[in-house]
């Protein structure tokens, strides 16, 4: 079995740009989920409250650090 480099250098032969292109939308899609994962969890954060996330923790049984 070929390793992933021989893989991609393989294919991208007939075109030498194709490498490039692939690794540039890989790390665009992976900046974008970055991104809106940031943004959900800035918008969850909004609503909560480290008291109420305490209280939660405390009704599940498990060990609850002191804020």
């Amino acid at each position: 079995m070929k390793n992933l480099s021989g893989t991609l250098l393989q294919a991208a032969a007939s075109n030498a740009d194709a490498i490039n292109q692939r690794f540039f939308e890989a790390a665009a899609e992976k900046l974008a989920c970055r991104r809106t994962a940031a943004q959900f969890l800035q918008a969850r954060a909004k609503g909560g409250s480290a008291q109420r996330a305490l209280e939660i923790l405390a009704k599940s049984g498990g060990d609850v650090a002191e804020v």
